[in-house]
């Protein structure tokens, strides 16, 4: 079981604040190494909803596989990557690069009420701009986004 440090519960409650006020895509910006790993699965642990985590790399991956198994061990989490297809769990952690293929994204359900991007500033890349797409804009939506660098240069 992990406690939260102070400003890990404070983004939660901006997060769940915005929402409430209709804004439903947030961003938390934290320095790397300050929890934004544990601050997105509470959140999913709260919301207790259809969840899709969206990351760019295996290790990131990993990491919200292994911080949900802390925070949230009774969730049912699935995982698309490479030869892994686990599109019909309450969680599910995508590989970007895996899930933005058509032949991949053609089977990814697009009820998901809580969408999490970590590494957001990498968004606006086609390849995830294609998973938005194929999920649609729904109004009971929370897409949050997490990062520690929220401006590119590009």
């Amino acid at each position: 079981m992990i406690t939260l440090r102070d400003y890990q519960n404070e983004c939660l409650t901006a997060i769940h604040t915005a929402n409430e006020k209709g804004i439903h895509k947030p961003l938390v910006c934290l320095p790397c190494g300050t929890g934004k790993t544990v601050v997105f699965t509470s959140l999913a642990k709260e919301k207790n909803t259809h969840t899709l985590i969206l990351a760019h790399r295996d290790e990131l991956i990993e990491q919200a596989i292994d911080k949900l198994q802390i925070v949230w061990p009774e969730s049912n989490c699935g995982v698309i990557k490479a030869e892994r297809n686990e599109y019909n769990q309450q969680i599910v952690v995508a590989s970007v690069q895996t899930l933005s293929r058509m032949k991949r994204l053609k089977d990814l359900p697009t009820d998901f009420n809580l969408i999490i991007t970590d590494e957001s500033h990498h968004a606006i890349a086609s390849s995830y701009q294609r998973i938005y797409d194929h999920l649609g804009i729904h109004p009971h939506q929370l897409h949050l986004g997490v990062t520690a660098t929220p401006n590119r240069m590009d």
